[in-house]
Formats: structure tokens, C-alpha cells, sequence
């Protein structure tokens, strides 16, 4: 028996990126609506450094996956994205999302 569904899960955090040395993800699932600390949030859960992890996108991070994979999150379903740990307005590491075509374009240009 497959027992991945059984694991514990666990948010992916920027600390988790700066200490793994891992960036990339694969979304699971289309997402489901939870209240959040500061409104409500949508959380998916994503293939993470070889573990089922649940994600939840900042603001940022929707508008750049509404741009690579459209407006729909059915359709970010078995799609990578790539994080970067970046400083946000009060100084602290957040975590960005972006599409994975969107960061290999950037690399070759």
C-alpha cells in the first residue's frame, strides 16, 4: 500500500527553501479555500522535496501563476513551479512562486 497519503503535512516556508537548497515544487491539487490568520486563504497541496507538503501563495505568487498557468487552478494541476525567497517590505524572507517556464526563460535570456 502506498502510504504517502498518510504523511504528515507540513507548509513550505522560506526557511525550508533557504535551508533545503530546494526551489522547485509540483502542485497536487486545485486548492481549497481555509480561514487564515489575516483573511481567508487558499492552500494546495504540492510535491515537495520528495514529500506531500501543503502551500499556501501570497498574493504575489497567485498573480505570477495566473500569468504562467491562467486564471483557473484546475489548470496548475501537475505543473512546477520554482520558489525564490525574497525580502518583503519589512525586511523578512517570504516566499515567491513562479511558473517553472517563466524562470528557465529568464535564465536563458
Amino acid at each position: 500500500m502506498d502510504m504517502t497519503k498518510f504523511e504528515t503535512k507540513k507548509y513550505i516556508k522560506a526557511e525550508d527553501v533557504v535551508t533545503t537548497k530546494v526551489d522547485k515544487a509540483m502542485i497536487k491539487t486545485a486548492g481549497k479555500q481555509e480561514a487564515g490568520k489575516f483573511g481567508d486563504q487558499v492552500v494546495f497541496e504540492v510535491r515537495y522535496n520528495n514529500r506531500n507538503c501543503l502551500y499556501s501563495p501570497n498574493g504575489k505568487s497567485v498573480e505570477n501563476l495566473n500569468k504562467g498557468y491562467g486564471r483557473e487552478s484546475e489548470e496548475w494541476i501537475g505543473k512546477s513551479i520554482t520558489f525564490r525567497v525574497e525580502k518583503n517590505t519589512k525586511g523578512d524572507n517570504t516566499l515567491i512562486a513562479y511558473p517553472e517556464a517563466v524562470v528557465e526563460e529568464e535564465v536563458k535570456g
